[in-house]
């Protein structure tokens, strides 16, 4: 697992890793009669989670009626894909192997990875279709796993197509709909 962080949605110039001050959620108004205006945290863990909340839990829940295959990335293309490292194939060649028989493992190898990649946006476009059509929590569960919402969440976070983005401040006064987007912090888990 990695360490997720954000810019400032305020201040582009501070991002959420600082686990020593206290940060908030903003919450859409639409949302703001069960979660209130925003949702503090007082020492970020770095896994996305703020006030006893799954950041990706909640843009899963708060896109829940937008949910579509067009809000994740581009399908993987083969080409996406690496096969064999360097050493690999030294070592292969070692072993005595051609290249041809280098290259048909090679490209096995991104096919693998490819497939992988494939079946995977699969099951993420079925557990949203699933989620959008009002299937029991527990039924996903079941059948996608326990962080079914949060691989939702997190696939989805970085669309530009989002009514309700992430936003994530150190401006307690600040209010969802005067800010911009939190954009993924680039130096995240430096």
């Amino acid at each position: 697992m990695g360490f997720f962080s954000w810019i400032d949605c305020c201040d582009s110039k501070k991002n959420t890793k600082s686990a020593l001050k206290t940060c908030y959620v903003l919450v859409p108004e639409e949302f703001t009669d069960i979660l209130g205006n925003h949702i503090k945290e007082n020492f970020y863990d770095g896994m996305g989670h703020f006030g006893g909340y799954d950041i990706f839990e909640l843009i899963a829940e708060w896109n829940k009626q937008v949910l579509s295959e067009e809000l994740l990335e581009d399908a993987p293309k083969l080409e996406d894909f690496g096969g064999l490292y360097g050493f690999e194939k030294e070592s292969l060649r070692r072993e005595g192997k051609t290249e041809a028989e280098i290259e048909a493992m090679d490209l096995a190898q991104k096919q693998e990875f490819y497939d992988m990649a494939i079946e995977r946006r699969e099951r993420l476009v079925n557990s949203m279709r699933d989620y959008k059509a009002g299937m029991y929590s527990d039924d996903l569960e079941l059948k996608y796993g326990d962080d079914w919402k949060r691989e939702i969440g997190n696939y989805i976070a970085e669309s530009e197509k989002l009514p309700y983005p992430i936003k994530i401040t150190y401006n307690e006064d600040a209010i969802y709909e005067m800010c911009p987007r939190s954009e993924r912090d680039p130096k995240q888990g430096e």
